[in-house]
């Protein structure tokens, strides 16, 4: 569930605290809607299901460029399985920080 909605997402904010009683730190979603995470220590957790366009609710509003995933343990660190690339966004081609470059490995993209 959680995959088809970032499939589905289209940018990621932080939260602005716009909404007093909404306890969330990130959000994530499209004008219609968006799904607000809390951070459990070093992961985000969906807390918050929206009907709301994310950009009353995110400063500032970014692009969703791809979303990865990877089994669920730490014996498997690197992110291989591609889920989503956003249109025109050439994956092999944009330089990354140190600190997400060891995360994630592109074997298996193929750019379209």
């Amino acid at each position: 569930m959680l995959l088809r909605f970032l499939h589905f997402s289209k940018m990621t904010a932080i939260y602005n605290g716009k909404k007093p009683k909404l306890a969330v730190s990130r959000i994530t979603g499209t004008i219609n809607y968006c799904l607000g995470f809390i951070k459990e220590g070093k992961y985000y957790v969906p807390g918050s299901c929206l009907k709301e366009d994310i950009r009353k609710l995110g400063d500032p509003v970014s692009q969703i460029l791809a979303v990865m995933s990877k089994r669920a343990n730490r014996f498997e660190p690197v992110y291989k399985e591609l889920r989503y690339v956003a249109k025109g966004v050439p994956l092999n081609r944009l330089i990354l920080p140190d600190e997400l470059n060891h995360l994630i490995s592109l074997e298996k993209y193929i750019e379209k």
